[in-house]
């Protein structure tokens, strides 16, 4: 077919520019010629060239480098690089899918890119200047930074050596790098010291500052050894390094770092793929347990180079004028937290520290080297590590725990400004080494996951703990803590004891003794409380009021208030002997300055009475003028106010407890061997669980074969208390009298269990739908988790002894009337031995006065009879009170059937006028009725279950 071209011209403008022309032809009419050719493949190569750049080249290079790395730089381990690419105009580098793997560690960059800034002029500098204000010549920017530390086998690898072990790990040749290192230490020592800008210039000058932005960064430690793996994660961080002048001039310079971080979060994750036993935390957020987060983060990183020791010792003058030696080089991290911030901790995030420490600290089980001192012309050493822990903003801290599957917790707010300081020597002495933690938090709300929420109120808390290790590592170890509180409100209820009994438990270790592990310890803990509330509720039968809605004194909760201006408490936990028979705790609490004080609801019949003593109540002192109440010591107060209701009726200078507590601890057993019951026995353990719910009132009989247990056959723990007051003054109000016998009751009576006020309809509900389980009749000896270590006997010494006492009658007084009466006593004493099978009291007083006076005019010669009084010369009251066991069983109290009372009475003498007589029946009349008071009467509570006590004896 014949092929034509066409040529269409539109006149000679279109024709001279060569527009408008449309030509039509065949690839036959192109010559194959040597430029055709040579213009076709300079087309593909210049494609192929743009998509290799684009497309292939940075992975090209990347691939290479990655053989180059790991054919010269890396003999254990393994590089890769995915993409390599750089621009020389702009001093730019980036890279992307870097890898870089050991037997120890891994790190992983998804991208990143790094600017040289190599246009910008150098000017040489010192190094021991102050480099931070210098401008940044090197920038890094990395997205997707991972870090994870999973084993440290040069550690396994010495304890291999130590313990004589076949060595299944990859051998690291250490020795050869700690020869090369000592020799290079060697002929350091030998240089004489020069000032670092005699020396030849180093990078830092060249690159004074570096910054490092990271998007999305992650730190891990753990593997599938361990069952928890510790997660340090932050959103977004920024990095500067620097260095600046030493703060010893006898160091060359300090490095450090300044770190800037978004959304940080740590976490103890579950590791993956590991196959051993499962400790489930108290509760999950997100992947795992969240031990610390924050919404910002700051750290500032801080390390001396060390410089050369000196000939001489070099001194420093401080601005005081005092001559002290150089301080050593510096090192340490501060850390501020910002807003959002949250701590959690507790007994199973403990556990999983301990796994960790053990997996990544090992014992080698070898008496530690002392540090040999620096000789001249040696680097100076740096003695210890310092951690900085600053809020700056209000924070939370939750410590949780679980009691069968139950999460509880301790929650505590903290203010602005809280601290905590943490020293870590890097030097052992001769006598060891000591770890300090040091802190304070201020404006502190704890509050407790029962049912009546309050617990501690504090304006400051400070904390020092000192741990002191020996060089040997089972020899004895020494920990200390200290805490003072200023200003602290706490409240104080039984079911308090069984909720820190449940966390320490939780917190004890599961595993049985092992004498090859075992370490002695001691805990010395002292705590001071300066200018402190405790408060103690006393309604009847134990009812509290939980609620939290509306003001706390509004609420219907009758409460006991110890003001005291300082308060000291000490005692020793001695942890020194291997499966000791008994453990003596030896307990002081010393206080001065204290108040008593009573707050009654506003929904008790008795406040205004209560109330009208407290205000019309005239005071007689010893030699019978008429006085109030004077303040010596200004005391804070918090709650305990007079204006909120609260009425103080026992003051006390000065008091002093001694509490003597000798217990069998009780270490967890192994397995029970088989008891050797009866058939029938055994059919009724069985069956118990599949057998069919129903009510019954009455409980089954024990099975034949059964003996009851007897707790009289194990020694029993002792307890002596003794307690001695200073001169005091006291009101005696009914009510505080009542109110103490609720108090006896709910902390040493059958109410020590509270019940909510505002739950009791829900209680009733449950007791009236629970039925009897036939594994309730199951006698405590034959069930599984029966101890008999639970139900040891408790033998309890009281010794009170009260000095100089003056207790005041109260009654209503008009302008007119005269004081109250008033009784002196000299000496009040109270003895009292409990034992599970009886109680002796004796109750001892010195000579007591009864000071009444009348307004009553006489004449000169009968003027003394305005004055009366009633004394006895002593007072002694035994009573012994017997019980018994017979038909109790062991959960149960025993029950009392005989109580003997013995009573000697002195020499009674005294002068009394008609008027003084009614005064006195007056105030006795008045103090009767508060004391029965039957019209605020409570209705005991259902009791549908109750805590297991260990014993009735237990009870004091």
């Amino acid at each position: 077919m014949d092929t034509s071209i066409s040529y269409t011209t539109e006149g000679p403008e279109a024709m001279s520019w060569g527009l408008n022309t449309t030509n039509h032809g065949t690839f036959k009419e192109i010559k194959m010629d040597s430029n055709f050719l040579m213009l076709l493949a300079s087309l593909v190569f210049a494609v192929s060239w743009v998509v290799y750049i684009a497309y292939y080249n940075s992975r090209v290079f990347g691939y290479i480098i990655t053989k180059i790395v790991n054919r010269l730089f890396i003999s254990e381990g393994y590089f890769r690089i995915g993409s390599f690419s750089f621009n020389a105009l702009s001093g730019k580098i980036m890279f992307r899918d870097v890898v870089y793997i050991t037997y120890d560690y891994t790190a992983r960059v998804q991208d990143g890119y790094l600017i040289f800034r190599w246009w910008r002029s150098y000017i040489p500098k010192d190094v021991s200047e102050d480099l931070s204000h210098s401008d940044t010549r090197l920038s890094i920017m990395l997205i997707g930074f991972e870090l994870h530390v999973y084993n440290r086998c040069d550690v396994y690898s010495k304890l291999e050596e130590i313990f004589g072990l076949k060595e299944v790990l990859t051998e690291y040749k250490v020795s050869e790098n700690l020869n090369i290192s000592e020799s290079l230490g060697e002929n350091s020592s030998v240089r004489k010291q020069r000032p670092e800008a005699a020396m030849a210039r180093t990078w830092r000058d060249l690159i004074p500052v570096i910054k490092c932005d990271i998007s999305s960064s992650r730190l891990v430690f753990g593997n599938r050894l361990i069952p928890t793996t510790l997660s340090i994660s932050f959103e977004e961080s920024h990095f500067v390094y620097s260095t600046k002048p030493a703060v010893c001039t006898l160091d060359k310079f300090m490095h450090f770092v300044k770190c800037k971080g978004e959304n940080v979060k740590v976490m103890l994750a579950p590791s993956l793929k590991y196959t051993g036993l499962t400790d489930q935390p108290p509760r999950y957020m997100g992947e795992g347990f969240v031990l610390m987060q924050s919404n910002n983060v700051e750290l500032y990183f801080y390390m001396d180079e060390p410089g050369l020791v000196p000939e001489e010792p070099v001194l420093v003058t401080l601005p005081n004028g005092d001559v002290v030696a150089s301080s050593a080089p510096k090192w340490g991290i501060d850390i501020k937290c910002g807003k959002s911030t949250n701590f959690s901790y507790g007994p199973w995030a403990d556990r999983q520290r301990e796994h960790l420490f053990k997996f990544f600290y090992p014992q080698d089980y070898l008496p530690m080297e002392v540090t040999k001192t620096p000789k001249p012309g040696d680097k100076r050493q740096m003695e210890s590590f310092d951690i900085r822990m600053l809020v700056q903003n209000e924070a939370t801290i939750d410590i949780l725990f679980t009691k069968d599957k139950e999460t509880n917790a301790i929650h505590i707010n903290i203010g602005a400004g809280s601290y905590l300081e943490v020293t870590i020597p890097w030097v052992t002495k001769p006598n060891g080494y000591t770890t300090k933690v040091n802190g304070q938090l201020l404006h502190v709300e704890a509050t407790t996951s029962l049912q009546y929420r309050d617990f501690i109120e504090s304006e400051t808390l400070e904390f020092c703990l000192e741990c002191h290790y020996p060089l040997v590592w089972n020899d004895h170890q020494l920990w200390k803590i200290n805490l003072t509180g200023c200003k602290a409100t706490i409240h104080v209820i039984f079911s308090h004891k069984w909720f820190f009994q449940d966390m320490i438990n939780d917190w004890a270790s599961k595993q049985r003794p092992d004498l090859v592990h075992f370490v002695p310890y001691t805990w010395r803990i002292s705590l001071n409380l300066k200018h402190c509330e405790l408060l103690t509720l006393v309604n009847q039968y134990n009812w509290i009021d939980c609620s939290s809605v509306g003001q706390r004194n509004r609420l219907e909760n009758t409460m006991f208030g110890c003001c005291a201006h300082f308060l000291h408490l000490s005692f020793d936990l001695p942890f020194d002997e291997y499966l000791p028979e008994t453990i003596p705790l030896n307990f002081g609490i010393q206080g001065e300055s204290i108040d008593l004080s009573l707050f009654i609801p506003e929904f008790h019949s008795s406040r205004n009475t209560v109330t009208a003593l407290h205000k019309h109540s005239k005071m007689l002192s010893k030699d019978g003028s008429t006085t109030k109440k004077t303040e010596l010591i200004p005391k804070w107060r918090n709650v305990c106010k007079e204006s909120d209701g609260w009425i103080d009726f026992w003051w006390v200078p000065i008091g002093a407890i001694n509490l003597m507590y000798t217990f069998h601890p009780q270490p967890p057993l192994g397995p029970q061997p088989q008891a050797d019951i009866s058939t029938p026995v055994k059919e009724e353990i069985l069956l118990s669980p599949m057998r069919f719910p129903h009510n019954r009132k009455n409980r089954k009989r024990p099975p034949e074969g059964f003996e009851k247990f007897d707790p009289t056959t194990l020694k029993a723990d002792t307890v002596n208390v003794e307690l001695e007051i200073g001169p005091s003054v006291l009101k005696l109000y009914g009510t505080a009298l009542r109110n103490f016998m609720n108090f006896k009751e709910n902390i040493f009576g059958e109410d020590q269990s509270f019940t909510d006020m505002q739950q009791v309809n829900n209680q009733e509900n449950a007791a009236e739908m629970k039925t009897d389980d036939s594994s309730m009749n199951i006698p405590l000896e034959l069930r599984e988790d029966f101890d008999k270590r639970d139900y040891r006997p408790l033998e309890v010494d009281v010794s009170i002894v009260i000095h100089d006492v003056q207790a005041h009658l109260l009654k209503n007084c008009t302008e007119k009337d005269p004081p109250c009466p008033v009784i002196l006593v000299e000496r009040f004493g109270f003895e009292m031995k409990k034992r599970y099978e009886q109680t002796e009291l004796q109750l001892l007083l010195s000579p007591a006065v009864l000071l009444v006076s009348d307004n009553v005019n006489r004449n000169q010669k009968d003027r003394h009879l305005n004055q009366g009084k009633i004394t006895l010369s002593s007072l002694q009251v035994r009573g012994h009170a017997m019980f018994s066991d017979v038909g109790r069983s062991l959960d149960q109290d025993t029950l009392e059937y005989g109580w003997l009372v013995e009573a000697h009475f002195g020499k009674l003498t005294g002068k009394l006028t008609a008027p003084q007589l009614y005064s006195i029946v007056a105030s006795l009349e008045t103090l009767i009725f508060l004391v029965l008071d039957d019209e605020n009467e409570l209705i005991p509570p259902a009791k549908t279950s109750s805590r297991p006590c260990r014993s009735s004896a237990r009870r004091a």
